[in-house]
C-alpha cells in the first residue's frame, strides 16, 4: 500500500466517525461547497478504501462485545413484562407489588438489579407506588430493524408512556 498524504489519511479518519463523505471532508478542511464531490473522489482512491476497509475491519471486531451489550439491554426492555413487576389481586380489586420491588422506604421504590433495564423513573407519592417503564415499542423497534425484519417504510403509532399506579 502506498502511502497517502497527511490530508487523505484525515480524511479517512473523519470517514470513519461517522461513514459521511461529504461530512468527513468538510473537517478535513476541503469547502462546504465542494465538500460532496472532494469525498466522493477521495474514496475511489484506492490506497484510501484499502485504510478504511482495514479500520472498519479492526473496529468491527472490537465492537462485537459492545453490540452485544447493547442487543442485550434492549430485549430486557423489548421483552419486559409488567407481570414481572405485580399481579392482580382479583379478591380486593388491587395491585400487588411483585416482592422484587421494596415499598417499605418512604421516598423511594427499591427494584431488583435484574429489573433495573427496564425501569425509567420511580416515586411513592401518597403512599402509591409509581413507576414508569422504558419504551418497550422502542426498543423493540430497534431490535426489529437491528435483524433485517421489516423495511422503514413502515409506520404504526404507539403512545410514549405507560403509568402504572399501584396503590396498597
Amino acid at each position: 500500500m502506498s502511502k497517502l498524504t497527511a490530508k487523505q489519511k484525515r480524511f479517512a479518519n473523519e470517514y470513519l466517525i461517522d461513514l459521511n463523505a461529504a461530512q468527513a471532508a468538510i473537517r478535513t478542511g476541503y469547502s462546504i461547497k465542494t465538500a460532496k464531490s472532494q469525498g466522493q473522489r477521495l474514496l475511489t482512491n484506492a490506497d484510501l478504501k484499502k485504510y478504511i476497509e482495514k479500520h472498519l475491519d479492526k473496529d468491527a471486531e472490537s465492537n462485537k462485545i459492545l453490540i452485544a451489550k447493547v442487543i442485550q439491554e434492549l430485549q430486557k426492555i423489548g421483552f419486559s413484562d409488567i407481570n414481572d413487576y405485580m399481579t392482580w389481586d382479583e379478591e380486593t380489586g388491587k395491585i400487588i407489588p411483585s416482592k422484587d420491588i421494596d415499598t417499605t422506604a418512604l421516598s423511594q421504590v427499591v427494584i431488583s438489579e435484574k429489573h433495573l433495564a427496564v425501569k425509567k423513573e420511580s416515586e411513592i407519592i401518597d403512599r402509591q407506588v409509581k413507576f414508569k417503564m422504558h419504551d418497550k415499542i422502542k426498543a423493540l423497534d430497534i431490535l426489529s430493524k437491528y435483524l433485517k425484519l421489516y423495511s422503514d417504510n413502515v409506520n404504526v403509532n404507539f403512545p410514549d408512556k405507560i403509568v402504572v399506579t399501584i396503590t396498597e
